[in-house]
């Protein structure tokens, strides 16, 4: 496109970011857990976990501005250190960094995660702001991108917004892994991957549909999520307040499916395949509170992250899990 020559360098940050936060190794007494050491690894060392086939791929990490690699690694917690290392050595050359992300604040995380690792004055960073990637909207963009500033463009806004809403999933998987852990093992279910946000809601849903859901009718209610219609008039962005991601709402069904949450049966009458509560499934939500469920949550986490309101966030999981773990143990220890 002749936007580039070979004397450029490109990095890149794989949609999600590079790093994730390091899981901490809990015990009971610790619950509820929000604490934070600031301890991060490869996000693909935390894919491979799931998915092995990405543990040991190499990958072109910084190639020149006409495709030609400049560094390549394993995408593992030491590779990205040599990303890291080669950025902060390179850093004196560069006279300007461009942001060329998705525009959400996923794409704004990816990119801070690569500022904030870059030691010493950063020359001036500009923002490409594009919803096409044709030719003639590249060039545009290209051309503007002195008008987008960091700041100013609104990505670090947005990427301040996603580290905090990272946080509250950190928080989530540290006492889930515990709290939902016990009652997966009680309740025969399969309790890894650990219970996210979404799927406990999920599984709220099909446990009050013990009719059972198509997939499609599932995706369809996760999308169009608007809880107790308390926070509808206060979101301007009404897919912050949906449940899970066009991407990821596939995932969340999986999940409940081979965690043996729910079964697919077939229906007589509509001819369709149902996802239907298990019985292992019932015995789960049985020894849930019922406050555990929270329609709101999508909503609250999208206010939160938005207003930086990180107190109310800690509040929330101290009370959810604090309130989750009381109720299962006095119900063990009637039982």
């Amino acid at each position: 496109m002749g936007l580039l020559s070979n004397n450029d360098q490109i990095t890149f940050t794989f949609t999600l970011g590079l790093w994730r936060e390091a899981p901490e190794k809990l015990k009971f007494n610790q619950i509820p857990y929000t604490g934070y050491t600031g301890k991060m690894r490869s996000l693909h060392e935390t894919i491979s976990e799931v998915d092995s086939t990405v543990r040991d791929n190499e990958k072109d990490l910084v190639v020149d501005g006409k495709g030609a690699p400049l560094l390549t690694s394993k995408m593992s917690s030491e590779g990205l250190e040599t990303l890291v290392t080669f950025l902060n050595e390179q850093l004196p050359n560069y006279s300007e960094i461009v942001i060329a992300t998705d525009s959400d604040q996923r794409g704004a995380y990816g990119a801070m995660q690569i500022l904030d690792r870059l030691n010493g004055a950063l020359p001036p960073v500009s923002v490409m702001l594009f919803s096409a990637t044709n030719k003639s909207s590249l060039k545009k963009s290209w051309s503007e991108r002195g008008k987008y500033s960091w700041e100013n463009s609104g990505y670090e806004k947005k990427a301040k917004a996603q580290k905090i809403k990272r946080l509250f999933e950190f928080w989530w998987h540290s006492n889930s892994a515990l709290v939902f852990g016990e009652l997966c093992k009680k309740a025969g279910l399969k309790g890894n991957p650990v219970i996210s946000k979404y799927e406990f809601m999920v599984m709220k849903i099909l446990s009050s549909n013990e009719t059972g859901l198509s997939e499609d009718e599932l995706c369809s209610i996760m999308e169009s999520w608007t809880g107790t219609g308390k926070f509808t008039d206060q979101n301007s962005a009404k897919h912050e307040c949906a449940i899970g991601s066009v991407t990821s709402r596939a995932v969340l069904i999986l999940r409940v499916k081979e965690r043996g949450f729910a079964n697919v049966v077939n229906n007589i009458k509509s001819r369709k395949s149902i996802l239907q509560i298990s019985p292992e499934g019932k015995a789960f939500m049985d020894l849930c509170h019922p406050k555990t469920f929270d329609p709101d949550l999508p909503s609250r986490l999208w206010e939160w992250s938005s207003s930086g309101d990180i107190k109310a966030m800690r509040r929330y999981i101290n009370t959810v899990f604090s309130r989750q773990l009381r109720f299962h143990r006095n119900q063990s220890a009637f039982s």
